[in-house]
């Protein structure tokens, strides 16, 4: 008997191979697509989370330096840190978006003022103040209290809307500021 010696495929086999190639490439597409989005959904979540913590670290490591509060208001602290410095947070509407503005003032000559918005996406921002017997001053405080403010409670969220998903990011603390 003599064997044949196929040199090729033919029209069928050719068609069945091609045919599982696209299966197998539209399935590789969605399931790139997939893991493209789900990376991209848990990057703007971690984005929104480490601005919010960011911001949060900034304002309690200068809070904590506070020597003396010049103004205390109920989304607004301004404070000296050293002779010559000074910072303000502030909650500011910039562009429609809610941003936490942190405000640098050296008072040397010639004087030179910096400002950062540390946080974006803020759906609140609260500052309660209290004094030494933990009692609580009304916001805004008076200049004549500014002196009795002992305790700093902070309350800071951000909020992003991702995709169909709301999601809000929200960190509380208490500040004594040390040099007061």
């Amino acid at each position: 008997m003599k064997l044949k010696n196929k040199k090729g495929l033919t029209l069928i086999e050719t068609m069945i191979v091609c045919s599982m190639l696209a299966v197998l490439s539209g399935a590789f597409t969605f399931v790139c697509f997939i893991c493209l989005k789900s990376w991209s959904y848990q990057k703007q979540r971690l984005d929104l989370r480490e601005s919010a913590i960011w911001a949060f670290e900034d304002l309690s490591r200068d809070l904590r330096q506070a020597r003396l509060i010049t103004l205390a208001q109920s989304s607004r602290v301004t404070f000296v840190v050293s002779t010559y410095e000074a910072i303000d947070y502030n909650l500011v509407l910039n562009a429609g978006i809610w941003q936490l503005i942190r405000t640098y003032t050296l008072s040397t000559t010639p004087a030179s003022i910096s400002t950062a918005a540390v946080s974006k996406n803020v759906s609140t921002f609260t500052l309660q103040f209290y004094d030494s017997n933990g009692v609580l001053i009304p916001a805004p405080v008076p200049a004549a209290q500014l002196v009795n403010i002992r305790l700093v409670m902070i309350t800071l969220s951000n909020r992003s809307t991702l995709w169909t998903n709301t999601e809000t990011v929200t960190f509380r603390t208490q500040i004594r500021p040390r040099n007061l």
